[in-house]
């Protein structure tokens, strides 16, 4: 079965070639104002973006996506070897779980001692049935 999609073949192609000579590309004479283009590719953040609405982020949204929790999950990940602490799977996708919750106890928030490494599936279950890590979790 061929693929997908028109493939033409050379004699074709040699065709389009030739009809298409002599014609302007559509972008020919049209001007784009250097600082217009970098503008548009360069991130506004904060008050200078398009989108700010005063800063109405949470604080919770703040931290989960801050670099100091990029480093505690990390951290958790390996000082767990990078296996689910309840069921040892390893080579899956894996979850940084609070022991103490986040919204809870926010002293405990970055604590490596207060996260361990879950498999989806247990993570899963943990959140259905509550914090029951607490005597699983090696110290």
């Amino acid at each position: 079965m061929p693929p997908h999609g028109w493939h033409p073949s050379p004699e074709q192609l040699q065709k389009l070639r030739e009809s298409h000579k002599g014609q302007k590309p559509w972008n020919t004479g049209k001007h784009v104002k250097l600082n217009n283009a970098l503008d548009a590719f360069i991130y506004k953040r904060g008050s200078e973006c398009h989108n700010w609405k005063g800063g109405k982020t949470p604080e919770k949204t703040l931290i989960r996506e801050s670099r100091e929790m990029e480093e505690w999950r990390n951290a958790v990940f390996t000082r767990d070897n990078w296996t689910c602490v309840q069921c040892g799977q390893t080579n899956t996708r894996l979850n940084a779980h609070h022991i103490f919750e986040f919204s809870k106890f926010p002293a405990f928030r970055l604590l490596t001692l207060n996260g361990a490494t879950l498999c989806y599936d247990c993570h899963r279950a943990t959140l259905r049935k509550g914090s029951v890590l607490y005597t699983v979790i090696p110290c």
